[in-house]
């Protein structure tokens, strides 16, 4: 019997593994196809980020402007002398005739909106998610016996990253609907 020589060739079904250079483009292949990969993913978990944050902030400006909105339809007058108008951070003060709730006032601190009705604890309106930046309250009314407020918000998602950076500004013009429409 004659011992096998390099030049036979293998019987069919024999595997004769792989050289050098297809094993260096498999791994070219593989290696863009998960760079690519990643980069998707990663592009993906960013567009989810931002818009995550945009509905955070959209979320805590809009609850923030509708309750002030609400109370302010809902109060017996404007405490125009507690509040304070045309600057940054405002302050809006409502007399509402129930002493649970007299006065229910708006303030801005350490960056979250907050609401205090009569001597009740003093409640966030915005969660930690998010920083108001800017709080002012317009005074619209035309007369001593209408009142009518603008409050203005601007709330930006509390993050150090600009990729997940969001800011919403809303405003709402409301006018005192019960009561004389003043107080002092």
């Amino acid at each position: 019997m004659n011992p096998p020589s390099h030049n036979q060739r293998r019987p069919a079904g024999a595997s004769a593994g792989f050289t050098l250079l297809e094993m260096l483009v498999y791994l070219a292949v593989i290696t863009v196809v998960l760079t690519a990969a990643a980069s998707l993913s990663f592009a993906f978990l960013s567009a989810n980020a931002r818009a995550m944050a945009n509905v955070e902030t959209g979320r805590n400006a809009r609850f923030a402007v509708d309750r002030m909105a609400t109370a302010v339809r809902e109060a017996a007058g404007v405490n125009f002398g507690d509040s304070v108008f045309g600057s940054n951070p405002g302050r809006l003060s409502l007399a509402t005739g129930d002493p649970a709730t007299d006065p229910t006032v708006f303030t801005v601190s350490g960056g979250r909106l907050f609401i205090q009705q009569g001597a009740g604890p003093v409640l966030p309106l915005t969660s930690p998610a998010v920083v108001v930046t800017e709080f002012t309250v317009d005074n619209l009314s035309p007369s001593a016996f209408i009142s009518i407020v603008r409050p203005h918000v601007r709330i930006r998602y509390a993050s150090d990253l600009d990729s997940f950076s969001a800011e919403t500004v809303l405003e709402s013009t409301s006018a005192v609907r019960r009561g004389e429409g003043f107080s002092n």
